[in-house]
């Protein structure tokens, strides 16, 4: 149970008939918001996750928003009620708080939910600065807290987002230029585990890719330098999904980028798969995302296919996801990351 989701609908809950937006990004526990988005019919719900969207119209049906946080259809200064649980990344925090600034009338409410060990104090302090109010606050015996903030004034000094909605033009040495922005792992670098494992691939000349889990596309870049004739990038994120299909936009290779939750609903047969998998929801460690990922890897790979993954060293992916693979052999390992290359077999199990 997430008591800082639990606090947040309990919070929203008071306002029913009013018109709000609730943000949900991986942190949020979506059935602590059941009772809030079944009660109240003007609230809407904003989030980044695919997973979570879908998980969403289940008590919000047609109030469901899968995008990068566009509170698109709410002008400014048009919404009564937003919710936010707030998340591990600083500028983002940030950058919603400033929407929720932006979208609420004069008097309405951002209601602000935390832990302790996510700085909430700090973000509250910071929100009261903006909206000119002092919050009201209920804080549990385990730090856990929801503060309710009065917009008081129509215009305030905007907390540093790092400019959350600017696309950046970067560039790294394996896959050349492209284009990043905060709210996608590893946005601003190459990072060490996808570089350890494009430094593993051979030659790609002809075959079909499967990027799973691709962020802003490093391991479909490096795919398509190294001679791939069709790529498929797919994230459950959607920052990542814009960004991916924007660079690979203009290449000439035969693409496609799609939202999906650990290449659930895919049926395609490719014959190299290239993966380095978030095992992690949130601030949490989830080993069940390892058999989730290593499920869909074996469904998705040709008999005669090969599919490269890294993950921690730590992590034991062979042992826990073995049965779905002809073989599993790790190729390198350099303390902080290994790469293993799975082999393809025939009869893989059913979707996950």
């Amino acid at each position: 149970m997430s008591i800082a989701t639990q606090l947040l609908g309990s919070s929203l809950r008071l306002h029913r008939g009013q018109k709000g937006v609730v943000f949900v990004d991986e942190n949020t526990r979506i059935r602590e918001l059941e009772k809030a988005l079944s009660l109240n019919f003007g609230l809407f719900a904003v989030t980044n996750r695919f997973d979570l969207a879908n998980g969403l119209e289940h008590w919000a049906k047609g109030r469901v928003r899968f995008s990068d946080f566009d509170v698109e259809g709410f002008p400014p200064g048009s919404l009564d009620v937003f919710g936010l649980r707030v998340g591990k990344e600083k500028s983002w925090v940030h950058f919603a708080i400033n929407e929720a600034f932006a979208a609420l009338k004069e008097g309405g409410e951002l209601h602000l939910s935390g832990n302790r060990t996510d700085g909430i104090k700090s973000y509250v302090e910071k929100a009261e600065a903006l909206f000119g109010s002092q919050a009201e606050v209920k804080t549990t015996t385990s730090g856990a807290r929801v503060a309710k903030i009065s917009k008081k004034v129509s215009k305030g000094q905007l907390l540093d987002d790092k400019d959350y909605r600017v696309w950046r033009d970067l560039s790294s040495e394996t896959v050349g230029g492209y284009v990043s922005k905060p709210g996608v792992f590893g946005w601003s670098k190459e990072d060490e585990g996808s570089r350890l494992l494009a430094a593993q691939l051979a030659d790609l000349e002809g075959k079909s890719v499967l990027d799973l889990g691709c962020g802003y596309g490093y391991l479909s870049l490096t795919a398509v330098k190294r001679g791939a004739k069709r790529v498929v990038a797919t994230d459950n994120c959607a920052t990542a999904i814009l960004l991916c299909r924007r660079n690979l936009r203009d290449l000439e290779v035969e693409s496609e980028v799609v939202a999906s939750d650990a290449g659930k609903g895919l049926v395609e047969a490719f014959d190299v798969i290239v993966c380095n998998p978030p095992f992690h929801q949130g601030k949490s460690e989830q080993r069940g995302l390892t058999r989730k990922f290593g499920r869909n890897m074996g469904r998705l790979l040709k008999p005669s296919g090969c599919a490269y993954v890294v993950v921690n060293a730590f992590i034991p992916f062979e042992k826990e996801t073995g049965e779905f693979f002809s073989e599993t052999v790790e190729l390198v390992n350099d303390g902080k990351y290994k790469v293993i290359r799975c082999g393809g077999k025939q009869g893989a199990g059913a979707e996950s």
